[in-house]
């Protein structure tokens, strides 16, 4: 059997194989998978935690390019409803990997998963800096689409969301496009 190098990149993808099938992630699952010794891993990674992270980061960059050539000439609202219907899709798509990224804590002490969130969230925010001319509004915006996004990959990902008389998706929609409409009249009193 031909070897192949081992990098940084192998690991972590392998690493998501073990996540999104569900499995404990250790050096030595990862390993046995690879089919190397665990203390190989070491030359690539101190500790599990700086692996964990690395997933996490590759994974929010991994997103946040997906989302860019989706949006790309695209402003407004629909910009906006467009970046949150496919981070929303992208995240069930990879239900694990979504529910790992979003179950780790803030990587303050890990600087390439803080700034893939860094970048990400500027995305959004450029979205928002083009539609809403309120700080206040736009901050609000943020946490709400956040909030929905995130709610919606928890529920469907955790199998909450059973009743079928109005998909997910529907209600989503809804919820996204109604919110919008609110902070879009908050943000034209503020002008007053």
């Amino acid at each position: 059997m031909k070897h192949q190098i081992l990098t940084k990149e192998i690991i972590i993808k392998t690493s998501i194989e073990i996540i999104e099938k569900d499995e404990k992630l250790t050096f030595t699952t990862i390993a046995k998978k690879i089919g190397i010794r665990s203390q190989s891993l070491y030359t690539y990674f101190e500790n599990i935690n700086e692996l964990k992270y690395a997933i996490v980061a590759w994974g929010i960059q991994t997103i946040k390019k997906q989302i860019q050539d989706q949006l790309f000439g695209q402003s407004g609202i629909e910009a906006i409803i467009n970046f949150s219907k496919e981070l929303r899709h992208i995240a069930l798509q990879h239900s694990k990997l979504s529910q790992f990224i979003l179950l780790s804590t803030r990587p303050i002490d890990y600087p390439a998963a803080n700034d893939a969130f860094k970048q990400l969230r500027n995305l959004l925010y450029k979205l928002l800096e083009s539609t809403f001319q309120n700080e206040s509004v736009r901050i609000m915006v943020s946490r709400c689409l956040r909030d929905l996004i995130i709610g919606d990959i928890i529920n469907i990902g955790t199998g909450w969301f059973t009743d079928e008389t109005i998909p997910p998706e529907e209600s989503f929609d809804k919820f996204i496009q109604q919110n919008l409409a609110t902070f879009q009249e908050m943000d034209q009193k503020s002008k007053n």
